[in-house]
């Protein structure tokens, strides 16, 4: 190979890289050409409390006026078994369901979210979103729906607590 092709071959794929550059920039749907994306998922609370809460905090608060209990596993587990007063935002639905959300739930209330376990991140990742949308006193019960069972806790079912 000779010094001009490769000269012309650098030159072609400059002329290509700028042309899928510029028109990823002028597309609406463009990709992200760095994604900063943190170690963890990790947010402040209110006074800069710790962000989750204990098997006995959780004992404690589960049945207290005020507090918002969000169980972010599937529908169908939610309908099976819940911790009693909970109410069901998946994951996966929240941005669909965040305005009914935003109605519901004061801005200061104290917001307790869990999920299937301490292995299920999804609490985590609700509370960072609940967070970054003006939720300031959002915590994470990161024993969840497994230790809650294993614990032999109130649950309550469609029809009721059992």
């Amino acid at each position: 190979m000779n010094k001009k092709n490769l000269s012309e071959g650098a030159i072609i794929f400059f002329i290509a890289v700028s042309f899928a550059l510029l028109t990823n920039l002028f597309r609406s749907d463009g990709l992200p050409l760095v994604q900063l994306k943190p170690a963890s998922v990790s947010f402040a609370t209110k006074n800069n409390q710790e962000s989750t809460v204990s098997f006995e905090v959780m004992k404690g608060k589960f049945k207290k006026p005020g507090i918002i209990l969000i169980d972010v596993r599937s529908p169908q587990e939610f309908k099976k078994e819940h911790i009693p007063w909970a109410i069901n935002i998946p994951y996966h639905e929240f941005s669909e369901k965040l305005p009914d959300v935003m109605k519901q739930i004061s801005f200061s209330q104290e917001i307790i979210v869990y999920c299937g376990g301490i292995e299920c991140s999804y609490a985590k990742k609700m509370a960072f979103l609940l967070n970054a949308k003006g939720y300031k006193d959002v915590k994470v019960y990161k024993g969840g729906w497994g230790e809650w069972t294993q614990k032999n806790m109130p649950l309550e079912k469609e029809g009721g607590v059992d």
